[in-house]
């Protein structure tokens, strides 16, 4: 069997972006609906939403949840690659990913002018740190380069094997981080490219699930980020 003709810049950036894109809005979700299920207005009844130390209790309804947290730390440790940073060899402190010949990352898309983009500036996403957040009172502090290594770290330990010793993950913080590697994307390829229009309608089957109180905190904290890393990272 020949070969089958490869995927483009184009496909990646209108559509396998956004796909998984929209799989972080579902794992935002997921953490959201376990931090805030006491909201009785939720779509999914709040009985059937209990949350365990690795997920949800399994039930009909909450088993799609359940894959929604699996998937979304996977997909985080796709997007860190795709914009061109992994943990070191030492799993300490974030790295540039080159990745393999076919892996398809930020610096073979090309703006309108030819020139390829570039990968995540590690010393500025460095200065990104003891970044205050809150959500319904709850207030962390997010460090962006450890808690992407952190993160990263997870997706192979807790998701993509498995491992005796016990972790804590799908926490407020990974939210907040999933929210910044979002918004870097925005940011790093979608603006730069004049094509946020394609990221309009991000998130809108997940957002549906929440409490609209929730649903508004959940839009402000992610307006805020993405005027955060603007800052840092805009043109």
């Amino acid at each position: 069997m020949g070969e089958t003709p490869g995927y483009t810049s184009k496909d990646f950036i209108e559509e396998h972006i956004p796909y998984r894109l929209e799989l972080l809005d579902t794992y935002c979700t997921a953490i959201l609906l376990g931090r805030f299920k006491q909201y009785p207005g939720m779509k999914m009844g709040s009985e059937f939403i209990v949350p365990t130390n690795y997920g949800f209790m399994v039930s009909p309804m909450t088993q799609l949840f359940n894959l929604a947290l699996e998937s979304g730390i996977i997909t985080f440790r796709l997007l860190m690659e795709f914009i061109g940073i992994k943990p070191d060899k030492d799993a300490t402190k974030l790295a540039i990913a080159t990745g393999r010949e076919d892996d398809f990352q930020i610096s073979k898309i090309c703006d309108v002018n030819g020139v390829a983009l570039l990968p995540v500036d590690l010393p500025t996403l460095k200065k990104l740190k003891d970044i205050k957040c809150s959500l319904f009172g709850i207030r962390t502090e997010l460090s962006v380069s450890a808690k992407f290594v952190e993160m990263h770290h997870q997706a192979n330990k807790a998701a993509a094997h498995l491992v005796e010793r016990e972790r804590s993950y799908h926490s407020l913080n990974n939210y907040f981080a999933c929210l910044a590697l979002r918004s870097l994307i925005i940011v790093l390829v979608y603006e730069r490219l004049k094509k946020e229009k394609i990221l309009e309608n991000r998130g809108v089957w997940s957002n549906t699930m929440l409490h609209p109180d929730v649903f508004t905190k959940h839009t402000r904290a992610s307006g805020e980020m993405d005027k955060l890393i603007r800052e840092q990272f805009g043109v």
